[in-house]
């Protein structure tokens, strides 16, 4: 199950925006997203309010492991797929 940003920070037509300015274009889970940038994965999951021990993140595909996550720096352009994990059987 793809994490879902907050819906404080999802705009209409179509493009959703952090609520901090917006210098980057990037794919956020296969949709449009505008961000401050450039951000860490760790600043990112923050901002969209999501806790980091729960999901899994794609860089651009490649799996990011949860160490990483301070020091890869989402750019202008990036795909990022955040997974939320689910129990379950």
């Amino acid at each position: 199950m793809r994490a879902k940003p907050s819906a404080a920070s999802q705009p209409a037509a179509g493009v959703r925006r952090s609520n901090k300015g917006v210098d980057l274009k990037i794919r956020l889970n296969g949709e449009p997203y505008e961000i401050a940038g450039p951000v860490t994965i760790s600043a990112l999951l923050a901002q969209l309010n999501i806790d980091p021990r729960i999901v899994a993140v794609e860089h651009n595909i490649t799996v990011i492991k949860r160490q990483r996550y301070d020091q890869t720096v989402v750019n202008d352009g990036d795909e990022v797929e955040i997974v939320r994990f689910v129990g379950g059987g």
